[in-house]
């Protein structure tokens, strides 16, 4: 957990709406490593280095539910792009949220947020443009 986030309920909810409105955004993350276990970088994302940490992240993803409530059309978009992202049938509530609330972990703004979406799709381009160069 990068630290209390100080967003509002309104501003993760447009930043919930920029990320499901083009396949191209919601990839630039890979939600694969934002599981419980981590990856190779991260560790493991269940386990929390103090009560602080846990208490921040718990408060994130309630504003998270709140910003994107069970049954509403936007949780179904979310559930739609992480669904074909995995490539199974339904992603459950519970999983999807704390999923969109370790991505936004540490973000400020939209502004903030579409960056980083901009930075990762250039670094995609530049790499994929580079194995073409090569031949691969």
């Amino acid at each position: 957990m990068k630290g209390g986030n100080y967003m509002n309920c309104l501003e993760i909810k447009k930043c919930i709406e920029y990320l499901t409105s083009d396949d191209m955004y919601f990839v630039s993350f890979d939600w694969h490593s934002l599981n419980d276990r981590g990856n190779a970088c991260s560790g493991r994302l269940d386990q929390y280095d103090n009560e602080e940490e846990l208490k921040n992240f718990e408060t994130l993803q309630n504003l998270v539910y709140e910003a994107m409530p069970k049954g509403s059309s936007l949780y179904g978009d979310c559930v739609e792009r992480m669904s074909m992202y995995f490539g199974r049938n339904f992603v459950h509530y519970n999983y999807c949220a704390k999923l969109v609330a370790r991505a936004l972990d540490g973000i400020s703004s939209l502004d903030e947020l579409k960056a980083m979406v901009y930075q990762s799709l250039r670094f995609r381009y530049e790499k994929t443009r580079e194995a073409l160069h090569r031949g691969y």
